[in-house]
């Protein structure tokens, strides 16, 4: 379990717990669609046929290979790329959900090299897959099934034929999220894949698999081991980093799937959800912000903290009516809902509820920001 429950005995400095848990509920995001029945039109796929000759055909079907060569030989491109990108789209997601646990599990015991060490490939390789189902689901298809080029789906390929532009490919699917506030493609890319960006990605993962590194920006000092004499003296040092990086990725990551998750899953009851979690992961922002710089961008933060303070709030449970605090805000994102102050309740009870608060927030949630 990521999440650090108050009497929970772990070795993580205290100070860096909250960080942790507002990681776990991110993570928690992701996965979510291997728990509830909410995401089940994304893990299974249906497609349906008039013509009885074809139903009759498909009725002999052995394999899932047989379904997918049926949809290439009757020319069904849509339904094509439909099932296969979630069943790509599931089996990355999954990948990279059991390597963000493990390091995640392994910071939570200092154990930061191996944390380190976990993060490339979810970060760099993974993402990077994702996000071009995101952003041209018919051209990776082609590429990887239709082709079936290696050179032209491998995320990590830096022939200059097929070389990818990754910073170009994060910012478009920045621009293409329905929620992206405070998402920055700079800061996206450069803690990825910049390798003059100092406690980022490249650096931390190449010291972390390596003992010895050349790389001009992270290059291993004379008489020294990559992290093997320092990581216990300044373990703070290195959580503060892993756990900045994570948070700020993991933010990007559950945007980005969301809108995966969301293509497919479109009820009013879908609306709700996903506006409930963009929110959540804004309110992070608001938790973290002691671990970043403050901007004029930030000033947001303060227009949220403004907008919820400001409203009413009605427990459904005992028709109290109350004006909510910034504690509150806290407790709706670990809960997704506010307690009552009155009965010390749920006052969110019903998806109407739910959809009637979020909704307060539409304006904020929807502002978009230029770099």
């Amino acid at each position: 379990m990521l999440y650090i429950q108050k009497y929970d005995e772990v070795v993580l400095p205290e100070e860096f717990h909250q960080i942790n848990n507002i990681c776990a509920i991110l993570f928690d995001q992701i996965v979510d669609v291997f728990r509830y029945d909410d995401y089940k039109n994304f893990t299974s796929h249906k497609i349906l046929f008039d013509d009885n000759l074809k139903r009759e055909k498909i009725e002999g079907f052995k394999s899932e290979d047989d379904l997918i060569n049926f949809l290439l030989e009757n020319n069904l491109s849509s339904e094509l790329n439909d099932a296969l990108t979630k069943k790509i789209c599931s089996a990355i997601i999954s990948d990279f959900s059991h390597f963000v646990y493990e390091a995640i599990s392994a910071a939570k015991k200092c154990k930061t090299t191996v944390a380190f060490s976990l993060l490339r490939k979810p970060f760099t390789d993974e993402l990077t897959i994702l996000e071009r189902l995101f952003i041209d689901p018919e051209g990776f298809i082609e590429n990887y099934y239709i082709e079936g080029d290696i050179d032209k789906y491998d995320p990590s390929n830096n022939k200059t034929k097929n070389k990818i532009n990754h910073f170009d490919l994060i910012d478009r699917c920045k621009k293409k999220m329905k929620y992206n506030l405070l998402i920055f493609s700079s800061l996206i890319h450069d803690i990825r894949y910049e390798k003059s960006f100092k406690g980022a990605i490249q650096e931390l993962t190449n010291k972390s698999i390596h003992l010895v590194t050349n790389h001009k920006h992270y290059k291993t000092e004379a008489k020294d081991l990559n992290f093997i004499f320092d990581a216990v003296s300044n373990v703070d040092q290195y959580l503060h980093a892993f756990y900045t990086n994570t948070y700020y990725l993991l933010l990007y990551s559950t945007s980005l799937i969301d809108e995966l998750y969301f293509r497919f899953l479109t009820s009013e009851e879908h609306k709700t959800l996903r506006k409930s979690k963009a929110l959540r992961r804004l309110i992070s922002m608001i938790l973290v912000r002691n671990l970043t710089e403050e901007t004029e961008e930030f000033r947001i933060l303060d227009v949220i903290l403004s907008v919820f303070e400001s409203n009413k709030m009605y427990c459904s449970n005992c028709e109290f009516e109350f004006i909510p605090t910034g504690t509150d805000l806290e407790f709706f994102f670990f809960e997704e809902n506010i307690k009552c102050p009155h009965c010390l309740g749920f006052a969110i009870n019903s998806e109407a509820d739910l959809e009637a608060f979020v909704s307060r927030f539409d304006v904020i949630l929807n502002v978009k920001f230029r770099e």
